[in-house]
This record gives C-alpha cells, sequence and structure tokens, in this order.
C-alpha cells in the first residue's frame, strides 16, 4: 500500500508566472519540474525513484484531470452545441463567470472542466483568458467554511457529537468493527469519533475506488456493498444532517453561494427582459467546489431523503442550478426601469409588480444528470404546469431568502452562548 500515490505524472512540468523587477518585465514564465522528498529510516531525505509521479495528499490525479476535462466537453455538449445556449466561439469574456475555492484541487479542476469546456479555437482574441474569481479562505462561501466561521464550526461539533451518541453503539457499528476493526490501530474501535473516523474510513474508501489504478485498493472487506452503505450513511449523516433541520447551520454553512446563485439569475433576467439595464449578466457561472458544497446544497433545498443511501457525491459530482423562461408565454411586465432591480432584496419585501415579474421564470436543479425537487416548488402556483421540477424563480428565491445572510462574517461571531439545536425542527426546502 503506497503512503503516496504514483499517480501524478502528467503534470510534472510546470510553469509559474515570475515578476523581474531589474529588467521591468512582467509574468516571465519559470518553468519548473516537482519532486517530493520523504525521509528514510534514520530521518535522512530520500528521494523515491518514482517521486516525479507522486501526488501530494488531496491533490487531483491524472485520472481525475483527465475526468475533469471530459465533464467540460459534456458541458460544451449540453449548453452549446445541443441547446446553443452558448455561442461556439466565444468573443465577450463576460460570457462566462468563473471561481474556485482556495483548495488547489477545487482550482486545478476547473482549470481542466475549462479546458474541455473551451478548447482551442473556441475563444476569440477578444474573449482573453479565462478569469477565476477566489476568495481568501476567511471570506470563503463557496463551501462551509469550518475554518473561519465561528458559530458555524460550533454547529457542526455539536451535531457530529449527536451523531457519534446515535450510532456508536448501534448494530450497524458493531458490523463495521467486526468485518474492519482488525485494520484499526490497537485498542481502538471503530466509532463516528474514532481515529480514523467513519467519515476518515469514507474517505479513504472512496478515494481510492476512484483512483483509476487496480493497484490502490483497500482489503476487500472494505469494498463489501453492505459496509459501504453503512459507513457512507453515517458519514452523510454526520457532515449533512445539520441542514435538514437547522436554518441556522443553513444560513451560515451554504446560505451565501446559494444567495449569490439567486442574486445572478434575477439579474439575467432582468437585464434580460431590459437590454438597457447597466452591468453585465454572464449566461453561465461554474465554481470549482466540492462534496461539502454539493451535499450542503442539495440537503439545505430538501432534496435529500436522508434516510436512503447513495447519497454523498461522488468524484466529479455537478450540481447545476438552470434559469428558464417560458417561450411559449408573452412576458405580462417587462423589466424596464419602472422596475427597480430586485438583487438580493427578499420576496417579502418585493412589490406586486416584481413578484409577478420572477413568476414568469423557472428554475431546475440537475444533480448528475438526476432532476431533483424542491419540497417547496410542489404546490399549485410555485412550479412550471404541475412539473414539480421547474420551481418559479419567484418560489425559489422565497425558499433561498429565508436563509440567505445579510452579514455573514457578523453571524459567525454571533450566538456562540446559545444552544447549537433548534427548539423544534426547521425542515429544508420550505
Amino acid at each position: 500500500m503506497y503512503t503516496v500515490w504514483p499517480l501524478c505524472a502528467g503534470v510534472r512540468h510546470r510553469r509559474t508566472g515570475l515578476l523581474d523587477n531589474a529588467k521591468q518585465e512582467k509574468n516571465i514564465p519559470l518553468g519548473w519540474q516537482r519532486v517530493i522528498e520523504t525521509f528514510d529510516t534514520d530521518d535522512g531525505p530520500l528521494v523515491p525513484n518514482d517521486s516525479d509521479n507522486l501526488c501530494f495528499h488531496g491533490e487531483l490525479t491524472d485520472h481525475g484531470r483527465a475526468a475533469m476535462v471530459a465533464l467540460g466537453a459534456e458541458l460544451r455538449r449540453l449548453y452549446i452545441d445541443r441547446l446553443n445556449f452558448l455561442p461556439a466561439v466565444l468573443t465577450k469574456p463576460d460570457t462566462i463567470s468563473f471561481r474556485a475555492s482556495p483548495y488547489p484541487r477545487a482550482l486545478e479542476s476547473l482549470q481542466h472542466v475549462i479546458m474541455g469546456l473551451l478548447p482551442p479555437g473556441t475563444r476569440a482574441s477578444s474573449f482573453g483568458q479565462p478569469r477565476i474569481v477566489m476568495r481568501s479562505p476567511e471570506e470563503e462561501t463557496l463551501l462551509p467554511n469550518e475554518d473561519y466561521c465561528e458559530r458555524f464550526i460550533q454547529i457542526s461539533k455539536a451535531y457530529a457529537r449527536r451523531t457519534a451518541a446515535k450510532w456508536n453503539h448501534s448494530a450497524e457499528v458493531d458490523h463495521l468493527n467486526m468485518l474492519l476493526g482488525k485494520f484499526m490501530p490497537p485498542r481502538q474501535l471503530i466509532a463516528v469519533d474514532s481515529r480514523p473516523s467513519i467519515h476518515a474510513i469514507h474517505d479513504i474508501v472512496s478515494c481510492t475506488s476512484a483512483s483509476g489504478s487496480p493497484g490502490i485498493r483497500l482489503p476487500r472487506e472494505f469494498h463489501d456493498d453492505g459496509t459501504v452503505q453503512i459507513i457512507e450513511h453515517i458519514a452523510y449523516e454526520e457532515e449533512f444532517g445539520m441542514y435538514q433541520e437547522n436554518e441556522e447551520a443553513r444560513r451560515l454553512g451554504i446560505g451565501s453561494i446559494l444567495g449569490d446563485v439567486v442574486q445572478r439569475m434575477v439579474n439575467t433576467a432582468q437585464r434580460q427582459a431590459d437590454d438597457t439595464r447597466p452591468g453585465s449578466s454572464p449566461k453561465l457561472f461554474l465554481a470549482g467546489s466540492h462534496d461539502s458544497t454539493v451535499g450542503a446544497i442539495a440537503t439545505s433545498l430538501g432534496s435529500v431523503d436522508l434516510t436512503g443511501s447513495g447519497n454523498w457525491p461522488p468524484y466529479g459530482s455537478v450540481l447545476a442550478i438552470e434559469l428558464f423562461q417560458d417561450q411559449n408565454t408573452a412576458p405580462s411586465l417587462d423589466g424596464g426601469s419602472s422596475l427597480p432591480l430586485i438583487g438580493r432584496s427578499p420576496v417579502s419585501e418585493l412589490s406586486d409588480q416584481q413578484k409577478q415579474f420572477l413568476q414568469q421564470y423557472y428554475v431546475r436543479l440537475r444533480y448528475n444528470n438526476r432532476v431533483l425537487v424542491v419540497p417547496g416548488c410542489r404546490l399549485p402556483g410555485r412550479n412550471w404546469r404541475g412539473d414539480k421540477s421547474f420551481c418559479t424563480l419567484a418560489a425559489f428565491k422565497e425558499i433561498v431568502d429565508r436563509f440567505t445572510p445579510t452579514a455573514w462574517r457578523e453571524l459567525c461571531a454571533r450566538r456562540l452562548d446559545q444552544p447549537c439545536f433548534p427548539a423544534k425542527s426547521e425542515p429544508a426546502g420550505y
């Protein structure tokens, strides 16, 4: 079993832009080759024979990079070749907006998706180089911020403790210990809060299964179907269960990025209705994020059954939030200057005209090419002609508004002396 994986040969040669102040030259490319060093039994430095092929922990492998390029190509086939949503050759740089979290594998994943989506010859010179927006870790909301949002950290730990109390002495965990206990450290039972934890075991099983290398496998006991289901179910409940019943967790964990997405859709709808409005409206927003992002969004919108199995987002998962307009229905309102920009204003504060405008647009969730339904969109008048998968933009925004923060950083420092669990369940998706 490898302690580091020899699966990163494809990017052994790298380039970095440098600044030469002496020559007043900017962005000078420096080509270099990464070599990973470890140490020997006497603690002396050791460079393995295949060092330039090795991956750091959590790094995107060659198999993962190829999968991300294929994903980009699939997005191109869908949105450009099939739906003509975008032109075959992009000329305007604001047509697509890109964003990535500060984690290198998220950035590299997005870069490889861009390569598949926009291969050579599909970007005019006026488009320029793709611009990827990033934030500092302290301000990152593209994924639940488990490092800097103190109140969210507090809530997450409380739910982890609750999950441990529920499962540690269950028949399911007893089964895990019977089957996998021999692989644990001495005198260490498998538990939600063990070392390694059930969550960590789930990560190990998932990444080895997805490695694309037959030489990197865990013992067969870890890949037993029943065992995998138990591990994934408990890990998912520990990580995402809070979003299903706790509005504060939704607000602090995933509300900001969903608020951003809804604001983008509303702005796009209004600028489409009135092309004289200032500002750009990207047609596509691609974010290089994480399983914690995808799972938190799906659960916060009430689209996941926590009692079931197979919920954990596989590597390379895509959660698409799509905006539609019924072309057979003539707009009853324009988006002209008489209708103020809605932006992030909650639906409860909008005029009847603004609400009616949002009723003309629809939102659909697609998760790995499977349509998800938001429970609050099932009622008549909140979807398109009875199709519950097409939620009116008004209804979708109203649901997201309930957990969209208005001062996220301030909220992260509040209520630290308050209970982490709501007095009664606050169901997601309504």
